[in-house]
């Protein structure tokens, strides 16, 4: 009998533990070395079974990237007509207070901006972030909105992720809620512009 192939625990216990060192660390600082600590696994084994840091970034951004394929879905699926836009801006447009830790999109979405310039893999997986996150919404936007083009669709959903982008980001060195309002009001009219 052949022995069992580790591949996809290792790769799920390796990843698990570079989430926990996002979370305690941050991007910077999770180093192989402490994901390997982390993971109770020599350094070697995630060499071998992920590559190197950037690729166990890009592995760890494809993991992110599925999880909120799935919520999208879960929102699309499960949410009726009237209340999906209100859900959707609100998993876009999230209050927080100034005592809430930063989570781990706030974590990774961070560090990978950082560091993007000095490596091509990483600013490659923000973008390829960016591009299917717009997909996303693009197609829930074009399931919702029948009798409006693609085009437009697309064009909303990318302001909206604009939006939102520039809100975490301004919300990260210490706006607050009201501007979060705000912003969420402009993508709310972005929205009505479909309707017209």
């Amino acid at each position: 009998m052949g022995r069992k192939d580790l591949t996809e625990q290792r790769h799920k216990d390796i990843l698990d533990a570079f989430e926990r060192c996002l979370i305690k660390y941050g991007l910077e600082e999770s180093t192989l070395e402490r994901v390997a600590q982390e993971a109770g696994k020599s350094r070697n084994i995630i060499r071998h079974y992920i590559g190197n840091r950037e690729d166990l970034i890009a592995a760890f951004v494809e993991r992110i990237l599925l999880r909120i394929k799935q919520v999208a879905a879960d929102i699309l699926a499960d949410t009726p007509r009237q209340e999906l836009v209100p859900n959707v801006l609100s998993f876009l447009f999230q209050e927080r207070t100034a005592n809430d830790p930063p989570d781990l999109g706030e974590r990774m979405l961070g560090g990978m901006w950082r560091i993007r310039e000095q490596s091509p893999l990483t600013q490659q997986a923000l973008l390829n972030f960016y591009k299917e996150f717009e997909k996303i919404l693009t197609d829930g936007l074009s399931r919702l909105y029948l009798n409006v083009p693609a085009e437009k669709c697309q064009e909303v959903a990318y302001s909206i992720i604009c939006l939102a982008e520039t809100n975490w980001v301004l919300g990260s060195v210490g706006v607050d809620n009201s501007h979060t309002h705000m912003v969420r009001r402009s993508a709310e009219y972005l929205l009505q512009s479909l309707d017209n």
